[in-house]
């Protein structure tokens, strides 16, 4: 069954947003007042659309006279009055489906004691925005892990959300192909020379020298005979060709 219809102002305080007028029962619509929308009524549901795409979904209620509000309908309204969530329809009727968890009010409960009653409700709105893009459940879940971790940030439950997309696959390595005649050899250090007697007694003068410093405190007086060049002739040489 398809009906045509124009949408009508909903209550005082969600003025900016309209419902459509179904068969005797009121669906909520996000789209302006006076907006001429097309019914397409089924078994089971009622679609409202606009422009050729559906704007609203609901169950067909067969009584008479009801309301079918969704709360993702009004929430951009409810972020400029905050106030009005708490005692709003939209939430009650959320409510009574079974679709509002126990964990929903602990966070809002927590937030608007960290940032007062409107700025806390604004951050549990921002919140409810995100159900549309990740569904339901997954907002229930992300939301229910940061109370575990005792995170009440409305960032911790976004990054919790979007914790799959930072996830990236691991590089595996490929074939470098015509690349492979770039490679080169390590380099090797048994081919140069050491001289293994010397670096020994480097070794051990040096660990004599830190020892010595602990024990007194001051390096040991070094021989002059050790400072100089091996190739120098010996001083006894050099003394007595100075005094001939």
């Amino acid at each position: 069954m398809r009906l045509s219809c124009r949408l009508r102002f909903f209550g005082k305080v969600f003025h900016f947003l309209s419902s459509g007028v179904i068969l005797t029962n009121t669906y909520s619509v996000p789209l302006p007042a006076g907006t001429q929308v097309q019914a397409k009524v089924y078994a089971s549901t009622v679609e409202l659309w606009h422009d050729g795409r559906c704007v609203a979904r609901h169950e067909r209620c067969y009584c008479r006279q009801q309301q079918i509000l969704d709360l993702e309908h009004y929430l951009d309204v409810l972020y400029r009055k905050p106030g009005a969530l708490a005692g709003s329809k939209p939430l009650e009727q959320r409510r009574q489906a079974g679709r509002w968890p126990a964990s929903f009010d602990r966070i809002w409960q927590a937030l608007v004691e960290r940032h007062g009653k409107q700025s806390g409700t604004r951050q549990m709105i921002e919140l409810l925005k995100l159900s549309p893009k990740h569904g339901h459940a997954r907002l229930q879940q992300a939301v229910e892990s940061a109370l575990a971790g005792s995170c009440y940030d409305p960032a911790a439950v976004r990054h919790l959300l979007n914790a799959d997309e930072l996830r990236h696959a691991s590089c595996e390595a490929v074939d470098v192909g015509a690349l492979a005649r770039y490679s080169r050899p390590l380099p090797v250090m048994h081919e140069y020379d050491f001289e293994p007697a010397r670096l020994a007694q480097t070794v051990s003068a040096a660990r004599t020298h830190r020892e010595y410093s602990r024990l007194f405190g001051q390096p040991p007086m070094r021989d002059i005979r050790t400072l100089r060049s091996p190739s120098a002739p010996p001083l006894e040489s050099v003394g007595g060709s100075s005094r001939r």
